[in-house]
C-alpha cells in the first residue's frame, strides 16, 4: 500500500508582496538621495581638515628650520624659493634630491623637519599640479602629487639681501605656503595663467607689484 501525502499550497504569511517590495526599494532610494550629499560634504570636510593639518605641520617645520639657520628660510643658489617640483630625479629613482639641485621641490629642504614622509606635502584634494610639460617632462601625474603646495617667493628675499623672519613687516599675515597649481606662486603671471575657472582668476593675493 502506497501512502501519499497531500501537499497543501498556501500563501506564506511572512512573505512580501511585489507592491511592498517596490515601496521598500523606493524608500531606500529616497533615503540615499538625501544621505549621499551629506556624506560627500563630510568627505570634503575631512579633506579640508587634512589639508590644513598638512599646512600647519609644514609651517612649523619651516619655522624650526629658520630657527636653526639664522632666522632665514631655505633659498636656492639664486637666492629664491625653489621653483621646481621633483623629489627624485625620475620615477625609477628612490634617492631624494639635494635641496641645492635645480630640479628639487622646495619642500625637500624641510621634509626632514616635518618628521613625516613627503606625503604631508600632498593636498588630498589636489587635481592639477604643474607637471612641467613645458620643460619636456611627461611623467605620470602621481609623480607630482607630493608637490601640491606652493611657497611664497618673497619668503627668502628682502631687496638684495636674504630675508630674515624679523624683516617681514606684517609677519602674522605673511603667507608661507598654500594650495597652488604652481610650486612657487610668482605674481600676476601665475594668478592669471591657464589655471582659471568660471569664478575668475586664482591666487589673487599675488596680483600687484612687490611683496604682499
Amino acid at each position: 500500500m502506497t501512502c501519499q501525502k497531500k501537499i497543501k499550497h498556501q500563501n506564506n504569511p511572512n512573505g512580501f508582496t511585489l507592491l511592498e517590495l517596490v515601496v521598500v526599494i523606493g524608500t531606500i532610494g529616497l533615503l540615499a538621495t538625501f544621505l549621499l550629499p551629506a556624506l560627500a560634504g563630510t568627505k570634503r570636510q575631512d579633506k579640508s581638515a587634512m589639508c590644513m593639518n598638512n599646512l600647519r605641520q609644514i609651517g612649523v617645520a619651516m619655522m624650526v628650520y629658520a630657527a636653526d639657520n639664522n632666522d632665514t628660510f631655505y633659498c636656492s643658489a639664486s637666492g629664491s624659493v625653489g621653483n621646481a617640483g621633483q623629489w627624485i630625479a625620475n620615477p625609477s629613482s628612490t634617492i631624494i634630491l639635494d635641496p641645492t639641485n635645480g630640479d628639487a621641490y622646495w619642500g625637500v629642504a624641510y621634509y626632514k623637519y616635518v618628521g613625516l614622509p613627503r606625503e604631508v606635502f600632498r593636498c588630498p584634494s589636489a587635481n592639477i599640479v604643474d607637471e612641467w610639460h613645458d620643460a619636456g617632462l611627461y611623467y605620470s601625474s602621481e609623480f607630482w602629487q607630493t608637490s601640491t603646495y606652493g611657497a611664497n617667493q618673497y619668503l627668502t628675499q628682502r631687496g638684495n639681501s636674504q630675508a630674515k623672519i624679523t624683516s617681514f613687516e606684517y609677519p602674522s599675515t605673511m603667507i608661507m605656503t598654500q594650495d597652488s597649481a604652481e610650486q612657487r606662486p610668482e605674481g600676476a603671471s601665475d594668478s592669471l595663467s591657464n589655471f582659471t575657472d568660471s569664478d575668475g582668476p586664482i591666487l589673487t593675493q599675488w596680483i600687484g607689484s612687490g611683496a604682499p
